[in-house]
């Protein structure tokens, strides 16, 4: 069984003057644009019609997405029945299925998705509706089949033929209304142009609430337009202004504005704002990207920009339109660069990686390794970048670096394995660096000396393990295995293994070593026996020579992963059970393995992330795969070999080239 989930999200670079998104709190946009089909960058309205398709008006042209191809549309001089001009200002849905088009010429016209023709006749279509003709200024579509339709001076409802009204509650005949919305309780928000509130009662035909608050504080005849948040608040705005935060219950009003003290826009130019299904509030802006105001969690400020360097970020900081759709994905149409897409519904991971603009942010990006302190938090082994610790609960990162002339410094920037002994000792295998142990506040080095023969094997450690009994082994890329005796600072060369490349290494529920490398498996028994597997023609022999990883699993089995495939071995007959591609995985590739708290595994190969679900059906061992990638926010489909680690508290982590995912399996 093959399931893929993908999520759209991105993360984002962040100017020096604005607090920017945790990196773990990251947006991963999907996006559409003249290379995907689409008419134009230019991206004015957004609309999701009856049927499902999603409509873009543009600079030139009209777009249907069916979620794969376009199909666009556009004036044609010799047809009647074509749109009256490629420039589209906004979309309004219509009842049966039909379109609101407006446009720049001043001459709309009406799509029917029945007949997929334009009506230019749009004073027309009002009087069959029984509505005069007039200049529209908005349609909104409310609930039970209602319509509002806005005219420059006058307010109509439809709701099905022959019952169209005038609503004749305003003030004053002279004032005129802004915009205006529907409460789910049937009831009608509208402000007018000089920030007159008013509340309707459609069942009652009276008007059950007013305020003057923002007409006291607002200017005359602006362009209001707000939304009605999930707790029934009006987030009102305008450009130029910034955005106001009303609450009926109080008849409270906040500005919210590019100086606002607690919460700051990054400019006051506003376009839209929606809520997203998170609670959530996004402001769009014309120059300042997005800002988020997430309200349920005392009223926290961060900012989406656009970094040139991650594709996942917004493309554009100028923002023209933004629409939420029914199933929660929220779509943007931006000035030059087409639409931006994020669905938050679907699984996403946090992800850490560097920010140029962010002092904050992991300095550097290609991890190798991880081990995990009392305090559960993370030492980093990088692939050039030193060693970095990570304060998960301050959200930081400190970065160690070899330092020619200091002896007390990192020995190589090249940081390959790391491993935390019993006593709290953090060991650091580097890339010709040789072996080094940190203290917290001492760094002690150890290398190969030629006349020393208990003196390190080889200076390239790329494997740390200690086991149940204290011991520790380092496996080094050339030189072999060695032990290492702490009480005598003496290392001993285990000469019996079939290979000096070790890759890695694990202790078994009888206590015996198991070493992976190039050329097999070798395993140390503690009776002094050693064994060999190596991949032959035979069945169940490995799939593969060359091993990546070794696993113990909650119930003492043992998985290895290799160059080409997953194998699990079956101690009574001495053989392997192999998987691959053919089963359901990304890649043949095993680089990392790892069990959750569920009895799940994780593997990451350099096709993705996959998470093998067992199953036992009449003594036959098999599994579901659920494969992710990086449109689940992974810090790239590659992965390095043993960047992985299970934390104490049961989170995975898995590192490759563009930084570090953490997944909690449990959400």
């Amino acid at each position: 069984m093959y399931i893929r989930n993908f999520i759209f999200a991105c993360i984002i670079i962040l100017p020096i003057s604005f607090e920017g998104i945790t990196q773990s709190d990251s947006y991963n946009f999907a996006k559409l644009s003249t290379y995907n089909g689409l008419s134009h960058n230019q991206v004015n309205t957004i609309l999701r019609d009856t049927d499902g398709f999603m409509w873009f008006g543009t600079m030139s042209g009209l777009n249907r997405y069916d979620g794969y191809t376009f199909k666009t549309f556009y004036k044609k001089n010799n047809d009647t029945h074509s749109l009256t001009d490629n420039y589209i200002l906004k979309l309004f849905e219509l009842p049966n299925k039909k379109i609101w088009v407006s446009t720049n010429s001043y001459r709309p016209c009406i799509y029917d998705s029945n007949t997929e023709r334009f009506d230019t006749d749009w004073q027309h279509y009002l009087t069959t509706l029984g509505l005069p003709s007039g200049w529209i200024i908005n349609i909104i579509k409310g609930h039970d089949k209602r319509y509002w339709f806005l005219f420059n001076t006058d307010l109509y409802l439809y709701e099905g033929i022959n019952k169209t009204r005038l609503f004749k509650h305003k003030p004053n005949a002279a004032w005129r209304i802004a915009f205006l919305e529907e409460t789910s309780d049937k009831k009608l928000w509208l402000i007018y142009a000089n920030g007159f509130l008013q509340l309707y009662d459609i069942q009652t035909d009276k008007i059950v609430f007013s305020s003057d608050a923002l007409q006291q504080i607002g200017n005359e005849d602006i362009n209001y337009q707000f939304i009605i948040d999930t707790e029934q608040n009006l987030w009102i705005w305008s450009f130029l202004h910034g955005v106001y935060l009303f609450h009926p219950s109080n008849q409270s009003i906040t500005h919210i504005h590019e100086s606002s003290n607690i919460v700051r826009l990054t400019t006051n130019k506003v376009t839209h704002v929606v809520e997203d299904n998170r609670g959530v509030i996004w402001v769009a802006t014309d120059q300042g990207g997005i800002t988020l105001i997430h309200k349920n969690n005392k009223f926290k400020t961060s900012y989406l920009f656009n970094n040139p360097k991650d594709a996942k970020s917004i493309s554009q900081n100028v923002i023209y339109s933004m629409y939420k759709d029914s199933y929660g994905i929220l779509w943007i149409g931006t000035h030059k660069q087409g639409v931006n897409y994020l669905n938050n519904n679907i699984i996403q991971f946090e992800r850490y990686t560097n920010h140029n603009a962010n002092g904050n942010s992991l300095q550097y990006d290609d991890v190798n390794d991880f081990a995990e302190d009392k305090w559960g938090n993370l030492w980093i082994a990088t692939n050039g970048g030193g060693l970095i610790y990570f304060d998960r609960k301050k959200n930081t990162f400190k970065q160690y670096l070899h330092k020619p002339n200091d002896k007390n410094s990192l020995s190589n920037n090249v940081v390959v394995s790391l491993c935390i002994d019993h006593e709290g000792i953090l060991w650091i295998g580097s890339y010709f660096g040789g072996l080094s142990k940190f203290d917290g506040r001492q760094f002690t080095h150890y290398k190969h000396q030629h006349n020393n023969p208990h003196s390190l094997v080889n200076d390239n450690v790329w494997k740390i393990y200690e086991d149940a009994q204290n011991r520790l082994w380092i496996g080094t890329l050339g030189g072999g295995l060695d032990r290492f005796e702490r009480a005598t600072n003496q290392f001993h060369h285990v000469k019996q293994i079939i290979s000096n490349y070790i890759s890695t290494i694990i202790q078994d529920k009888d206590g015996n070593i198991w070493t992976g490398a190039e050329n097999g498996i070798t395993i140390l028994k503690k009776t002094g026996e050693v064994l060999a597997f190596q991949h032959t023609n035979e069945p169940g022999s490995l799939s593969h020579t060359n091993v990546t990883c070794l696993l113990r699993d909650t119930h003492n089995n043992i998985w290895v992963g290799t160059r080409d495939g997953l194998n699990l071995f079956r101690e009574k007959s001495k053989d392997f059970l192999t998987f691959s591609t053919a089963d359901g995985l990304p890649d043949n590739l095993i680089l990392n393995i790892l069990e959750d708290n569920y009895g799940t595994f994780w593997l990451d190969t350099p096709n993705g992330v996959c998470n093998l679900i067992p199953s036992k059906q009449s003594g036959t061992f098999s599994f579901t795969v659920r494969n992710y990638d990086e449109n689940n926010n992974l810090q790239s489909i590659n992965f390095n070999d043993h960047a992985a680690l299970k934390t104490k508290a049961g989170a995975l982590v898995f590192g490759g080239p563009f930084g570090f995912n953490i997944i909690n399996p449990q959400t």
